[in-house]
């Protein structure tokens, strides 16, 4: 390092502290020696910045040792903020052995934060608060157990309010509990970002084909409308809808996938839109979709 970081030493443990330029060269190039050292550059200005500076000490203090924290504050410390060459806040850089090993820029939640840590300490930072809830949750939801899955879900996003995972196991939750409102409610909640991810797409998904089981018609009248005239693609298809929400998944999907083989582009591809729209509430990858992407694309590139 060049003169300018400055050479006073320091003999204090604490895991997290604050430092400047002064204190530099022992709490962050000495220190690293021994330990992994993260530095913090923050601003007062940021919210951003405060909410991440939290986060990281909460990270920190969990992992028992194998890194420390040293915080500093961007404004003061401009020599040494243009010697690392760092621009905006926040900004995390890592120390070992007296050099910078890698950062990063802008907020991390607490799972990526737990994993960037453990790359370089070379450690394994147990699950977070979310981390735990989401597993109960996604075990409960998996054995039937809907209000500990509720339960347990929530928990997740309070800890975590942009955790997709989360909130889309949540929202399948309320929609087998029955709880439509609710979901809807929730998923209509979301900015466009979160809006698009898999696990949410899957969740309103799921509500829809729920909300479609609430209107089902009698299968009976259908089947024999069909028997008529096996080429009403509008019978088939409310057929088809009808069979998924009373629980009879795959003989819905074979309706739909007979659509296409009459008439791949019926009403604007309906059925495999609907297909598409199945995929999701089940799961990309449940046995079933494997099953049934590979007959829907044998129908597609024929």
């Amino acid at each position: 390092m060049e003169n300018l970081i400055g050479q006073q030493a320091s003999n204090a443990t604490d895991l997290v502290k604050n430092g400047d330029m002064q204190s530099f060269m022992a709490d962050v190039v000495e220190a690293s020696n021994d330990v992994t050292v993260l530095v913090d550059f923050y601003s007062n200005a940021s919210p951003a910045s405060g909410q991440l500076s939290a986060l990281l000490e909460k990270v920190v203090r969990q992992a028992g040792g194998v890194v420390r924290l040293v915080r500093m504050e961007f404004e003061r410390n401009g020599p040494l903020v243009q010697q690392l060459r760092l621009q905006s806040v926040p900004a995390v850089l890592a120390f070992r052995n007296g050099q910078p090993v890698d950062g990063f820029l802008g907020p991390l939640p607490e799972a990526q934060l737990k994993q960037f840590i453990g790359h370089v300490a070379g450690a394994q930072i147990g699950p977070s608060e979310a981390e735990e809830a989401l597993a109960i949750g996604s075990e409960a939801l998996e054995a039937g157990n809907l209000e500990q899955a509720i339960m347990a879900f929530s928990q997740a996003v309070h800890h975590e309010p942009d955790n997709v995972e989360a909130i889309g196991g949540l929202a399948r939750a309320q929609v087998l509990a029955g709880d439509l409102d609710g979901a809807r409610e929730l998923l209509d909640s979301l900015e466009t970002a979160l809006a698009e991810q898999t696990a949410i797409k899957g969740a309103r998904s799921a509500l829809t084909l729920a909300e479609q089981a609430a209107n089902a018609p009698d299968t009976a009248p259908l089947l024999a409308t069909l028997e008529q005239n096996p080429a009403d693609h509008g019978t088939r298809f409310e057929l088809a809808k009808a069979l998924i929400a009373g629980g009879r998944t795959e003989e819905g999907a074979e309706e739909l996938l007979e659509i296409m083989r009459r008439d791949r582009a019926w009403n604007d591809e309906a059925a495999r839109k609907e297909l598409l729209t199945l995929f999701e509430a089940i799961g990309l990858t449940h046995p079933l979709t494997i099953t049934l992407r590979r007959k829907l694309s044998s129908l597609l590139f024929a």
